[in-house]
């Protein structure tokens, strides 16, 4: 039988990140995947491994470090843990362990994701490559700039489904049968019309907000009502929230 030289990943969490994680990176095939989704599987899969993918809470990420940590030498230790820095896990694991951040979003589950990247010096390609294959993948240069991802693509996913509620339930006190699916279907037909004919937001905006038109009347009072204030306001809240985390 030949040898199995795909690289070997520990996924340490099973909740909807880390088997979004899963079955992203199943899709490509490269891998042989461990999981873990307890204390007591955390050694034995982390020590088969050669890159650990640490998937939980930020306030379980010091307990499932001091499980590995005699273990997590010579290996790539990658945190999707927000707000995590790699200073606070390196005072656990020791300075000489390699550790990356990421920030994925859901959609990586098929390959539709996006993926901040913090990484440095021989790991930074090794990640990357691991990564290829989820979708749109972003390096940034520190990690203040991955903190600022996560409100908007690791975050992306459920601001988005916010919006598309919003809309289903406005179509459903206008009557419109099959509402959920005609909001799902009026924002996927949008982002590919964007995708496909690479028309920015803005654009595309202009195109069908024509001056005096319906388009335009719903738009302008959104703007006048304060709907991109609040918005921005909401993701400070966001920040808010990502600035108080600790390990």
């Amino acid at each position: 039988m030949a040898k199995d030289t795909r690289d070997k990943i520990a996924i340490i969490g099973a909740g909807h990140m880390g088997s979004a994680l899963v079955r992203g990176l199943q899709r490509s095939g490269r891998f042989r995947i461990v999981v873990s989704d307890s204390s007591a599987d955390n050694i034995k899969v982390a020590r088969t491994a050669d890159v650990i993918f640490i998937a939980v809470w930020p306030s379980v990420v010091k307990n499932v470090l001091h499980d590995i940590k005699t273990i997590a030498r010579r290996k790539l230790v990658v945190s999707l843990a927000a707000g995590i820095s790699i200073k606070a896990m390196k005072k656990v694991l020791g300075q000489n362990v390699s550790i990356a951040r990421i920030m994925p979003n859901i959609p990586i589950a098929e390959g539709e994701g996006v993926v901040g990247v913090f990484a440095q010096g021989k790991p930074r390609m090794r990640l990357k490559k691991i990564l290829s294959g989820l979708g749109l993948v972003v390096e940034v240069r520190n990690e203040r700039a991955l903190d600022s991802f996560t409100l908007i693509a690791g975050c992306g996913p459920g601001i988005i489904a916010a919006f598309i509620q919003m809309v289903a339930e406005r179509a459903k006190v206008l009557g419109i049968p099959n509402a959920e699916e005609v909001a799902l279907q009026s924002f996927a037909g949008a982002i590919t019309h964007m995708k496909l004919t690479r028309t920015s937001a803005s654009q595309l905006v202009a195109a069908t907000a024509t001056k005096g038109g319906i388009t335009d009347a719903i738009v302008k009072s959104l703007r006048k009502g304060g709907f991109e204030k609040d918005f921005a306001k909401a993701i400070g809240a966001g920040q808010k929230k990502l600035s108080g985390i600790k390990i």
